[in-house]
This record gives structure tokens, sequence and C-alpha cells, in this order.
């Protein structure tokens, strides 16, 4: 299994009038890295090979992986609860995930298939045809369905229980990517993001699974917090970035405010209230999305590398909303960062 160095330090970074705690962080990875396809994926490539740390959504496991194993840890404590190998001569590829009750773990292999174990006694559940590398695989809230790219790179929902293919749908295929980002509204869409080719422009596409159809094809990054309302994110010529809300009832897409730019990520709440924009100028915004998108906080990431600016790849909320991580690299080093910020004394908890 790959060696990774862990460093772990806590650095006050601000404190604010009349808030009970200090932003604070803490280093917890660092290697070389490739950016997180979804929320609370790291993937570090390190010398011998690379790893992957995946969070369960709600912070009770911990999946480590490498090419040839997964360890599912607690992630307060560190102790191992299972360890998984792939089948003989093949390897793990990057994209594990959690179903939502923590029973099951999710893996493309390199034989092109999407594997699915119960990581408690080891046992293989099923076996999908599915694209490899960047597949990037989603539990339905309720671990019915499971939503990933087949071998043309088509967004395929499958039914668990039977291993049935129920919806293909191909309307992204010929782009870059593309990468499924979940489901939302009880489970009656799924939303998939790529980029154009040739470009860094995203496009993000919405199905309705009661029906089986493209319900819409939008300009930008999706963020699906939850069963809440969709948000989409849409670069400006100006180099500002529009927030839209899409309204999935109506299925209307409202502009609700303008926000920094150029943006290179971004997170959101579970409840939606609280926007995390990460901005190309090495800043990351909190902007209340009930008040458009009115600044609460900026954080400005400090050099670690003496001498040298780190530039950040995305920022993220962790699923209690407490913690905010962001991925950087340092050009010229070879390292790469994942940080981790206390932001929990920003507002009501909850908010």
């Amino acid at each position: 299994m790959t060696r990774t160095c862990v460093r772990r330090w806590v650095v006050p970074l601000a404190v604010l009038a009349a808030m009970t705690s200090a932003v604070q962080a803490e280093v917890h990875w660092t290697a070389s890295t490739c950016p997180p396809n979804a929320p609370f994926t790291y993937c570090t490539v390190a010398e011998g090979g690379w790893t992957m740390v995946r969070f369960h959504v709600g912070w009770r496991y911990l999946a480590l992986m490498s090419p040839w194993r997964i360890d599912v840890l607690d992630p307060f404590t560190g102790e191992q609860l299972a360890s998984l190998q792939p089948p003989r001569s093949l390897e793990f590829l990057i994209g594990p995930a959690f179903s939502e009750d923590g029973a099951h773990i999710a893996c493309p292999v390199s034989d092109g298939t999407l594997r699915v174990w119960d990581w408690r006694t080891g046992q293989e559940q099923q076996a999908f045809p599915g694209s490899s590398w960047g597949n990037t695989p989603v539990f339905s809230h309720d671990g019915k369905l499971l939503a990933a790219l087949g071998p043309t790179k088509e967004v395929v929902v499958w039914d668990m229980a039977t291993g049935a293919a129920l919806h293909t749908f191909a309307e992204l295929s010929l782009f870059d990517g593309p990468f499924v980002l979940g489901f939302s509204n009880g489970d009656r869409w799924v939303w998939a993001r790529a980029i154009a080719p040739g470009s860094a422009a995203h496009i993000t596409g919405v199905w309705d699974l009661t029906t089986g159809q493209l319900v819409r094809l939008f300009p930008g990054l999706a963020l699906v917090p939850g069963e809440g309302a969709v948000y989409l994110l849409e670069p400006r010529p100006d180099g500002r970035t529009q927030v839209w809300r899409w309204h999935q009832d109506s299925e209307r897409l409202v502009p609700l405010f303008l926000g920094p730019g150029p943006m290179c990520g971004a997170s959101l709440t579970r409840g939606g209230s609280i926007l995390a924009l990460a901005v190309n100028d090495g800043s990351v915004r909190l902007l209340d999305v009930t008040q458009l998108g009115r600044e609460i906080y900026k954080l400005e990431l400090e050099p670690f590398v003496p001498g040298k600016r780190p530039t950040l790849v995305y920022a993220f909320f962790s699923p209690d909303d407490q913690f905010l991580a962001t991925a950087t690299w340092v050009s010229g080093t070879g390292g790469s960062y994942v940080h981790i910020y206390n932001v929990s004394g920003l507002w009501w908890k909850g908010g």
C-alpha cells in the first residue's frame, strides 16, 4: 500500500468579533495531488503510486484507498474497521463511494467493471459494466439505485436489488468527463456534469427518473445540497460568477446574484444557505445565499511553503457544515495539500 506522509497542526487564522470560535486550519495530507472529483474526496499521488481518501456522508467512516487495497477506518480514532482487496490481477481505480447508510462501497476496477461490496463482510454484492478511470459512482439516498458511467461514458442508473440498468443517458458522453454529481428531490432527478472539449467550460445535465428523459442542459456547475434546491454557477465573460437557483417543482431557473470570480470550485451547506466560492485569486468567499450573496467572510490562504503562494484548486464543506476543506498545489515543489478549516463559529449552527 502506498505510504502517505500525514502531518497535523493547528494554526489560528482569525477571530471574529462576537463569534465563539476562531477559524483554524489543520493540514491533514501532504503529497502530490489531483483535484477532487466529488465532495470530500482527496486523491493524492505519492511516490510509488496514488492514495485516495473518501469520507462517508455522515463522517462515520473513512475509506483510504490505493490501487491494491481499501482500508475502512474510524475517522475519529483511526481504528481499522475492515480491509478490501480487488479481484486477482486487477486494481482499484479512482472513484469510491459509500452508500448513505454506510453499509456498501462502490468502486471501479481495472477490468472496466464497477463493483459493490459489503465492506464489513468483504462480500462482493454486484458487478456492473462501466467506464474505468475517472468514474465516480453515487448511491441514491435510499440506497436502492446506483448511478455511474457506462462503458462509453453514458450515465447509467442501476437497480441495486436486481442489477438491471433502469436508465441510460448519453447526452454528455461526447464531453470530457463526465462526472455524476448525485440524486436530488426524493431521488427523482440525477445530475451529472462534464467539460466542453477544448475548453474549461462546464455543462450540467439533469434527468427525470420518473420519465427517463433529459430535463435540461445547463451552462455552468451544479451544486446539489441534499434534498434542497439546486444551484447553478455560471462563469461570466467579465470574470464574475452568476448564481442561479433551479426550482425543481416548476423546473424554472431563477437568477439570484452575481458573485466574485473567476471561480475554481464551490460548495454549499446542507440547507443551501451558505455558499463557499473558491476564487482564482487564492481566496475562498463565504456568501449568504439568503441575502443575495452578502459576503460573510473572506478566507485568504496563507503561504505554507516559505516564499511560494499556493494555487487554490477547490473548496467544499464537510457534511456537518462545521469544516471547510481546500485542495491546493504549490508550483515548483511537487507538493499539494488538503487543509481543513474550522468555520463553525461563522454562523449559527445549522445555518
